[in-house]
C-alpha cells in the first residue's frame, strides 16, 4: 500500500501535468481557424458517433503521450515514449470519451434542463459521483489491464490510488462543470470537454502507471 508522501507527490505531479496540458490545449484552440470550427460542427451534426470516437481516442491518446514526455522529461532517455501504450490507451478514449460520455452528457442535459444554479449544482455532484468515483476507477482498472495486470490487481492497484484521484476530479471537474452547464455555449461544449479531457487523461496516466 502506498504511504501518504507517495500519494502527495503523485497527486502534485499529476496536478502540473493536468496544468500544463490545459495550457497547451487552451493556445491550440485559441489559434484554431473559424472554419475548422464550423467543420467540426459539421461533423458532429452529420456523424456524431463517428466524430465522438475518433475525437475519444484522439484527446486520451494525446494525454497519455504529454504524460509520459512529462514523466521521463529528467530520465535517461528523455523523450522516449511508448506508442504501443498510447494506442491501447486510445481504446479507453473510444469506450468512456466516444460512446458513454457524450450519450450521458445528453441524457443528463434532457433529464435536468436549465442553468439555474440548483439545476447545475444538481449535475455536477452526479458528475462527481459518476466519474469521479466509479469513472475514473474504472479507467485505470481498465488500462493497466490493457498494460498486463490481472483484473484483481489492477483493482487493488486503482482502489489505493482513487482516493487522491476522486479529490482532483472534485476540484478540477467540478469547476469545470459548472463553467459547461451553467455558462459554455452548448455549440461549444463539445470542444471544451474534449480539451480538458486530454488534460485530464495525461493526469491519470500519471497515476496510473507512473505514482
Amino acid at each position: 500500500m502506498c504511504g501518504s508522501g507517495m500519494f502527495r507527490r503523485s497527486t502534485t505531479s499529476g496536478a502540473r501535468v493536468v496544468l500544463f496540458f490545459a495550457l497547451c490545449v487552451g493556445a491550440s484552440d485559441a489559434l484554431t481557424p473559424f472554419g475548422l470550427r464550423v467543420a467540426y460542427k459539421g461533423l458532429l451534426k452529420s456523424h456524431p458517433t463517428l466524430t465522438h470516437v475518433a475525437q475519444g481516442a484522439g484527446v486520451v491518446g494525446t494525454g497519455d503521450f504529454g504524460s509520459q514526455l512529462w514523466v521521463n522529461r529528467n530520465k535517461q532517455g528523455a523523450g522516449m515514449v511508448d506508442g504501443g501504450r498510447v494506442a491501447r490507451t486510445c481504446w479507453t478514449g473510444v469506450l468512456f470519451n466516444g460512446i458513454l460520455m457524450p450519450k450521458y452528457y445528453t441524457m443528463i442535459q434532457s433529464a435536468i434542463p436549465g442553468r439555474s444554479l440548483p439545476s447545475t449544482a444538481l449535475k455536477v455532484a452526479i458528475d462527481a459521483l459518476i466519474w469521479g468515483a466509479a469513472g475514473n476507477f474504472s479507467v485505470i482498472v481498465i488500462r493497466r489491464m490493457l498494460e498486463g495486470s490481472k483484473a484483481g490487481e489492477a483493482a487493488s492497484y486503482a482502489k489505493n490510488i482513487i482516493g487522491p484521484v476522486f479529490k482532483a476530479d472534485l476540484v478540477v471537474w467540478s469547476a469545470f462543470n459548472f463553467g459547461l452547464y451553467g455558462v459554455i455555449p452548448p455549440g461549444y461544449q463539445p470542444a471544451c470537454t474534449a480539451l480538458m479531457s486530454a488534460a485530464w487523461s495525461a493526469y491519470i496516466s500519471t497515476m496510473a502507471f507512473d505514482h
